[in-house]
């Protein structure tokens, strides 16, 4: 999508932008991305990245295999509220 789409009256057409959403192939899209994902992965994990990992896959109820160091975290449902659970999951590491 190049631009939002707009109603006559130039608001943001929220229909039309749900439907484009809805129509995305969110397999073929994540499959894309593993190339670069590939790209960025390391072939080994250090401790903390583990603990990150396990945590990310925790809060977004992905399988940690799921869960790699170029996954973004909106990609996995984690929004603002979700960041706050991670510091607190971190913390108690």
């Amino acid at each position: 999508m190049k631009r939002l789409p707009h109603t006559a009256s130039n608001k943001i057409d929220r229909k039309a932008l749900n439907e484009y959403y809805e129509a995305i192939d969110i397999h073929s899209w994540e499959k894309n991305l593993e190339t670069l994902d590939d790209i960025m992965q390391d072939d080994e994990w250090n401790e903390i990245e583990l603990v990150i990992q396990r945590i990310v896959s925790d809060l977004s109820g992905t399988p940690v295999e799921r869960v790699s160091k170029g996954t973004q975290l909106s990609a996995l449902g984690i929004d603002s509220v979700r960041v706050f659970f991670f510091g607190t999951a971190w913390h108690n590491h």
